[in-house]
């Protein structure tokens, strides 16, 4: 900011708004091994790490993938092996750390090889 007599200033300062989650969750990842897209991991803003749970379903209702940690990426494997190329179901919920609202996200993930 300049003043009409030509003093400057400037400030800056974090606005933090309570009870907002934003979620980013892909749609598709490619667990070749090339270092690019391996894994699905959704990203979300504002949750609290202890009330956060994710799920990964094939298509016949079976669990392939659970974690409680919203660090911990699902790379594509089921017993060991990669996962077939198909759609795949995930259930995510969590829950505001700025607040006791909950969420939940259900959706499609498909792994593209």
């Amino acid at each position: 900011v300049t003043t009409r007599f030509g003093c400057t200033d400037s400030t800056a300062a974090i606005i933090r708004i309570n009870g907002v989650t934003e979620s980013f969750i892909p749609s598709a990842f490619t667990p070749n091994g090339d270092g690019v897209n391996d894994v699905f991991l959704p990203i979300h803003l504002g949750e609290k790490p202890e009330a956060y749970e994710m799920s990964i379903f094939n298509r016949w209702g079976e669990r392939l993938f659970y974690s409680t940690n919203p660090y911990e990426p699902w790379d594509g494997t089921y017993q060991g092996e990669i996962a077939k190329s198909d759609t795949y179901v995930y259930l995510i919920r969590v829950r505001s750390k700025y607040s006791a609202n909950k969420k939940e996200f259900k959706g499609k993930v498909v792994i593209l090889k």
